[in-house]
C-alpha cells in the first residue's frame, strides 16, 4: 500500500512551556498553591465549558482531598420546565433552523439558589471548598483560584452521540442527537462562549479533560503567552471524519484510516468552530478548541478583518469540505 505523508494529528509547537498530566500531579499543584498561601480556607473554583465530564473531576478531588467540601454548581440552575420555556423561542419547532441567543449564563440559574450555595461555601471556616460545573464563577466570583475546563464542540458532539451529556440546564442524555446539536449551537455554545470570553484574561489555569481519565493543565500565564503566539503565523486544525452515506475509499486510502472504518465521504480540514488545534507543549499536547483563538484574538487570526462574533458565525468562507467519487 502506498505510504501516505497525511499529517492526521497536526500539532503547533509551543516553544518555552509546559505543563501538567495527571489527575493527582494536578491536585497537588493546586494544593501546593493553597498551601503557599497559608490561609486557613481556600475557595477553589473549577469553571467548565458544556459537556465536560464533572463526576471524573468530582471522583478525583473527591479521592485527593477526602476533607475538601466539593459544591455543584448545578444545584442553583433553574428548574428544568423554567430553561426548555426560556430556549424554546431560540429553538423552535423546526428540524434545522432556529435563533442564535443572546442569553447570559447567569440567565440559567435561580438568584435564590446561587444565594443558598454562596451560604453555604462561606459557613465553611476553613479548608477547602470546591465550587465546580457551569456556572460555578457564578456562585464565587471572587475565588482564591479559577481554574477553567474547557471541552471542543466535536467532542461535545461526539458525547451527545453516547448519550453521556445533556443540554445545559436539561437532563436529556436520550433525546435525539438532532435536537441536542441544535440546541447547543444555537443556545449552549453561545452562551458558555460568552462566559468564557469573559474570563480569558483571569483564570489561573486551564484543564483539558477531552480525552476521559487523562488530564492535562497549564497555567492561565501559559494559556494566554502561549495563545499569543500561535495566532501570530500559521497554523493547521485537526481534522474531523465523520461517517456518511456514500464514496469514502479514497479517502481511506489517502490519509490510511486503520480498521474497519466507516463510509467517509468527506473531511473537515480548515477553519470550523467544531474543529480543535494540538498545541505540543514539552512532552504532550493540549487539545484546544480553534474557537478560543477567535474568541481572544480574532484580528490576528483573520488580519484584522472580523470581530470575534463575525468569525465565530463564520460558516462556509473557509471551509474545505473535500467530496469524492470512486473515479477522480
Amino acid at each position: 500500500m502506498k505510504k501516505s505523508n497525511y499529517d492526521k494529528f497536526p500539532a503547533i509547537k509551543v516553544n518555552g512551556h509546559t505543563g501538567i498530566a495527571g489527575w493527582k500531579n494536578i491536585i497537588d499543584c493546586l494544593q501546593s498553591d493553597t498551601d503557599k498561601s497559608g490561609r486557613e480556607k481556600t475557595v477553589l473554583v473549577i469553571e467548565s465549558y458544556h459537556g465536560v465530564y464533572l463526576n471524573e473531576v468530582t471522583a478525583h478531588f473527591g479521592k485527593e482531598c477526602p476533607d475538601a467540601i466539593l459544591i455543584d454548581a448545578s444545584a442553583a440552575l433553574k428548574s428544568v420546565k423554567d430553561v426548555d420555556q426560556m430556549v424554546y423561542p431560540f429553538v423552535t419547532d423546526d428540524p434545522v433552523f432556529g435563533y442564535m441567543a443572546p442569553l447570559g449564563l447567569i440567565d440559567f440559574f435561580d438568584v435564590g439558589k446561587i444565594a443558598a450555595l454562596q451560604k453555604k461555601a462561606n459557613q465553611v471556616q476553613k479548608g477547602l471548598v470546591v465550587v465546580y460545573g457551569t456556572g460555578a464563577s457564578l456562585i464565587t466570583p471572587a475565588p482564591h483560584l479559577l481554574v477553567y475546563a474547557d471541552m471542543p464542540r466535536w467532542e461535545i458532539q461526539l458525547r451527545f452521540r453516547k448519550n453521556t451529556i445533556s443540554n445545559l440546564g436539561a437532563y436529556n442524555t436520550q433525546a435525539e442527537f438532532s435536537y441536542q446539536y441544535k440546541r447547543g449551537f444555537f443556545v449552549d455554545w453561545r452562551v458558555c462562549d460568552r462566559h468564557k470570553k469573559s474570563l480569558l484574561q483571569t483564570f489561573d489555569y486551564l484543564l483539558d479533560t477531552t480525552i476521559p481519565e487523562h488530564p492535562k493543565m497549564i497555567s492561565g500565564a501559559t494559556f494566554r503567552s502561549a495563545l499569543s503566539e500561535v495566532v501570530s503565523r500559521p497554523f493547521r486544525v485537526v481534522p474531523f471524519f465523520d461517517p456518511g452515506p456514500w464514496g469514502g475509499q479514497w479517502l481511506k486510502e489517502f490519509v490510511i484510516l486503520t480498521g474497519a472504518s466507516p463510509i467517509l465521504p468527506g473531511v473537515l480540514i480548515v477553519c470550523r468552530k467544531k474543529t480543535v488545534c494540538f498545541w505540543s507543549l514539552g512532552k504532550w499536547c493540549l487539545k484546544r478548541p480553534q474557537s478560543i483563538l477567535f474568541l481572544r484574538n480574532p484580528k490576528s487570526c483573520w488580519a484584522g478583518r472580523f470581530t470575534s462574533r463575525s468569525v465565530m458565525n463564520f460558516q462556509s468562507g473557509l471551509i474545505s469540505w473535500i467530496q469524492w467519487k470512486e473515479a477522480i
